[in-house]
């Protein structure tokens, strides 16, 4: 059985291929996830590379969306058969304050042990960490 001979883009040096993808924009790269396998994993490492997230005081009360992406990336990243993980070097998830009572209902959110909305986000983030095994930098 003959080699099958690549051409073309994936003929390239796999740090150019790349260094090609970081140029390009947030909506070139979904686009190029349905391309091939070699752009999904191309694309998906650009996109779960650094992975920044905000949650204000309305978010925590009207599941807006921000609050939905970022359970949607979570839910991703954990339940999917697709390793995400291994292309995560930052994640950040920062509250902000919205309006002056903020401080305690964000931290209730995060951290109340009784509070399953705090469980719930404290195992998937945990979840997310044993699957980014290459995170550099988490806050």
């Amino acid at each position: 059985m003959a080699l099958q001979q690549v051409s073309g883009f994936l003929a390239l040096p796999l740090e150019t291929q790349r260094q090609t993808f970081t140029n390009l924009s947030y909506q070139d790269l979904l686009k190029t996830l349905t391309v091939s396998s070699q752009f999904f994993a191309l694309a998906s490492a650009q996109l779960y590379r650094e992975l920044d997230f905000r949650l204000t005081n309305s978010d925590v009360h009207d599941e807006s969306h921000s609050s939905m992406r970022t359970a949607e990336a979570l839910q991703t990243i954990i339940a999917s058969d697709y390793n995400y993980g291994q292309h995560i070097k930052s994640f950040r998830l920062t509250m902000v304050d919205d309006n002056s009572q903020t401080s305690a209902v964000m931290s209730r959110f995060l951290w109340d042990r009784a509070g399953f909305a705090s469980k719930t986000l404290n195992t998937s983030l945990l979840l997310l960490i044993k699957k980014a095994t290459m995170l550099e930098s988490f806050s």
